[in-house]
Order: structure tokens, then C-alpha cells, then sequence
């Protein structure tokens, strides 16, 4: 298979050759294990033409940047900012400044996310622990356990023997299978296959819409499309 060819089938959607120059900071293993887990499934979730793929990794890279670096929320916020940033603490100050970070102490991420995101997007009530079980995650970050539920219907649809399950396992995320097949449970969950085929090369700008609508890097987005475009000989 030529560097440049993309093949149906079983065979790979991707060469390392290709993914070397995507991600060309990245270590060895991440490349590596990423490429393994996309070519096993790539053709399950139809992510399998030059173009998809291409739309895809322009997408991916936005989001974790050239060392693919696993995204987590992060939720270090001082107390003045929680107030500023979520209602909840808006209302509740006095919570503000008991979980988020002071002079006196850092702030309580696991006690911050299960209060802002308590009773929204699937998630129970704070007692539950949904909030942090399900706060923001992976390549493309889902947030909530609605949102993981959404792209965990789609890996046991598309990819049953994966053994993954970011409900029962929202940890699972943080792997590289898991984080992979999040990212393209997302992806077939909202119909980014079929908006990438009517976009085709111009722009990232429509897919963007979807992953990250309030996104202040659509030129970085673009410019992605545009290289990983020649990388795929297209």
C-alpha cells in the first residue's frame, strides 16, 4: 500500500507514515497506540475515507495538540472566579470559598465539578457524584454523563468486543482505546461522517460547529484540514 492510500475492507484506514506527520511531537507509543486502535475501527464507525479521516484528525489535533496530550477539565478555580464562572456558586458564595482555591487552601476540583454540573446534562443530584464521575474528558471531551452515554451507545453498537464502557468505567476514558472510541462514538452520534462528506476540503469550519462551537482556534482547525489533507497524498 502506497503512503498515501487509504484501504477499505480490514485493512488500515491510516499508515504511521501519515501519522507521523500529523502528530510529529508526539512519542513513539502514543502514535503508535493510537494508529492501532483507529485502523481496528475505523471501518466500523465508517471513519474510512480520506476525507473523514481527514476532517477527524483536523478536529483531534485541535483538541489534544501536537503530543496528543489526554484532556481532563480542569476545575483549579479560585473562589472569586467560581462566582464568576457558575451560577451555582453565585448563589452559594459561602461554597465558594469553602471548595475553590484561597490563600489557605487549593481548591476541591472533585467537590466543584459535582456541584456546577449536578442535576444537568444526565447527571444526578451532588450526592450522586456524577459530576466529577462525568466531568469534561478524552480527545473530544464529553461532559456529563448524558454526553457519555451517548457515545458509549455508540462503541457497543459499533464496537462491541472493545471491552470498553465509559458508563460502568468512565475512567476508561483516560486510556487510549477508550479515549479513541470516544472520540469516534462522538463523531457517529452526531452525524460527523455525513457533514465532513458535504464540507469536503474547504473547511473545518461546519464539523467545528459540533465539536467545540465556541472554539476561538477555527484557523488552527483549518490549517490542520489543510496539512493533513497532503499528508493523505490528496
Amino acid at each position: 500500500m502506497k503512503g498515501s492510500e487509504l484501504e477499505l475492507g480490514n485493512c488500515s484506514c491510516l499508515t504511521r507514515e501519515q501519522l507521523d506527520q500529523i502528530f510529529p511531537s508526539a512519542s513513539d507509543s502514543k502514535k503508535q497506540s493510537m494508529l492501532d486502535v483507529f485502523n481496528q475501527y475505523c471501518n466500523a464507525f465508517e471513519i474510512n475515507t480520506p476525507l473523514r479521516v481527514g476532517h477527524f484528525f483536523a478536529q483531534i489535533k485541535a483538541e489534544v495538540g501536537p503530543h496528543i496530550d489526554y484532556k481532563t477539565e480542569n476545575l483549579n478555580y479560585s473562589a472569586s472566579r467560581l462566582q464568576q464562572v457558575f451560577g451555582y456558586f453565585k448563589h452559594h458564595p459561602q461554597e465558594a470559598y469553602l471548595y475553590g482555591r484561597t490563600k489557605d487552601h487549593g481548591a476541591n476540583q472533585e467537590a466543584i465539578a459535582n456541584r456546577v454540573y449536578a442535576n444537568r446534562i444526565g447527571n444526578g443530584s451532588i450526592a450522586s457524584g456524577d459530576g466529577w464521575r462525568y466531568r469534561g474528558r478524552g480527545f473530544i471531551q464529553l461532559t456529563g454523563k448524558a454526553n457519555y452515554r451517548t457515545a458509549n451507545n455508540e462503541i457497543q453498537s459499533h464496537a462491541p468486543d472493545s471491552g470498553v464502557d465509559i458508563i460502568n468505567n468512565p475512567d476508561s476514558i483516560l486510556t487510549m482505546k477508550g479515549a479513541m472510541l470516544a472520540s469516534m462514538g462522538y463523531w457517529t452520534a452526531h452525524n460527523l461522517n455525513s457533514v465532513a462528506d458535504s464540507a469536503g476540503w474547504s473547511s473545518a469550519d461546519r464539523v467545528a460547529d459540533v465539536v467545540n462551537r465556541y472554539t476561538d482556534a477555527r484557523s488552527a482547525r483549518n490549517e490542520n484540514l489543510r496539512e493533513i489533507k497532503g499528508s493523505l497524498g490528496q
